[in-house]
């Protein structure tokens, strides 16, 4: 019976401390949102897109080249097949630029079709809306503007590393736990 109970003892404390890494691994995901300001230009096209970093949400740029070359940059690490909400708008002077979300191949989510949604004084917000490809990767783009400053809102679901190592262990101890039942029953029945 001392055995069982220590048993018993072990699984509370292990219960106890998961809940505790999970509470602690929720508000280290909710603090993790990061905002990402451009300081140097971002990519002028797809084979030289800006990777942004896992968890950032929140983009402040400008379409400030010269040349009017587009910016790129890429979120990644998305839940595949989910819906997103991207929500782009004109912070500061500068005429208008367009904007849109691709898929990592450059084929077009939001707006589905070409040509790009223009950002300018009287269409801003603009909303995107659509589905986040198998690859978990979406990439802005803001073209054909010069000197124009814009804020870009990522609403999409983004899984944090802690909670799916969280999840994995919390179903391994499912598993030896149930095990250890199957097998305590089957020696009490012998």
């Amino acid at each position: 019976m001392k055995r069982g109970a220590r048993h018993r003892k072990k699984a509370r404390m292990l219960a106890k401390t998961l809940i505790a890494t999970s509470l602690t691994a929720g508000v280290a995901g909710i603090a993790g949102a990061d905002t990402v300001t451009e300081v140097t230009d971002f990519g002028d096209d797809l084979a030289s897109v800006t990777k942004l970093p896992i968890g950032t949400t929140e983009v402040f740029g400008s379409d400030n080249s010269p040349f009017g070359e587009p910016d790129f940059f890429e979120f990644s690490n998305l839940v595949p097949n989910q819906l997103f909400t991207l929500v782009a708008e004109r912070t500061g002077l500068g005429l208008s630029t367009n904007v849109g979300v691709l898929d990592s191949s450059g084929t077009f989510i939001a707006p589905p079709n070409p040509p790009l949604t223009v950002l300018n004084s009287t269409t801003s917000p603009v909303t995107l809306t659509g589905q986040v490809p198998a690859n978990g990767i979406l990439v802005f783009e803001a073209s054909g503007g010069e000197g124009v400053s814009y804020h870009v809102t990522l609403r999409a679901a983004v899984p944090e590393p802690s909670t799916l190592a969280l999840t994995a262990l919390g179903a391994a101890l499912s598993g030896v736990f149930a095990r250890r039942r199957r097998k305590a029953r089957g020696t009490a029945d012998s």
